[in-house]
C-alpha cells in the first residue's frame, strides 16, 4: 500500500485527490486518531481503493485493516458526499456495502461532511 500526503497527490479519481487534500485538515486528523477509525473506500466504475486514516491516505487494497471498508460505484459515493443520499439510505437501497462494526458509522456523523466539503472543492477545481 502506497501512503500520501498532500503534497503527493496520485489525482486519478476524484475520491484520491480529495482524501490526500484532507490530509493537511490537523482537526480531522486528530478526530480519526482519538476515534481510532479509518475508512477504506473500494470503489467501482471507476476503480480506486483509497484509505483515509490518522496516518493520512494510503492506496490499494493491502496492509493496516480499516475500521470500516465502503464499497460502493463512483456514482454512489458522490451522492453520498454532496448530501444527496444518506449513508442509512445507501445501505438500505443495498448501494453502498460497510465492512466493519456498523456501530462505528455513528462517529462518522462529523467526519463525512468535511469529507463532502473537500470533495466539492476539490471537484470544483477539477472542473474549472
Amino acid at each position: 500500500m502506497t501512503t500520501s500526503t498532500s503534497a503527493d497527490v496520485r489525482g486519478t479519481t476524484l475520491i484520491e485527490e480529495t482524501l490526500a487534500a484532507l490530509v493537511d485538515d490537523s482537526e480531522l486528523i486528530a478526530t480519526l486518531k482519538e476515534r481510532q477509525l479509518s475508512i477504506r473506500f473500494v470503489q467501482r466504475d471507476p476503480g480506486a481503493v483509497v484509505q483515509l486514516s490518522a496516518d493520512g491516505v494510503a492506496y490499494g487494497d493491502s496492509g493496516e485493516a480499516p475500521t470500516l471498508r465502503f464499497e460502493l460505484t463512483a456514482d454512489t459515493l458522490h451522492q453520498l458526499l454532496t448530501g444527496r443520499l444518506s449513508l442509512p439510505r445507501a445501505a438500505a437501497a443495498r448501494l453502498l456495502t460497510v465492512k466493519g462494526p456498523v456501530a462505528r458509522l455513528r462517529q462518522l456523523a462529523d467526519v463525512l461532511p468535511k469529507v463532502g466539503a473537500k470533495y466539492a472543492e476539490v471537484a470544483t477545481r477539477r472542473s474549472a
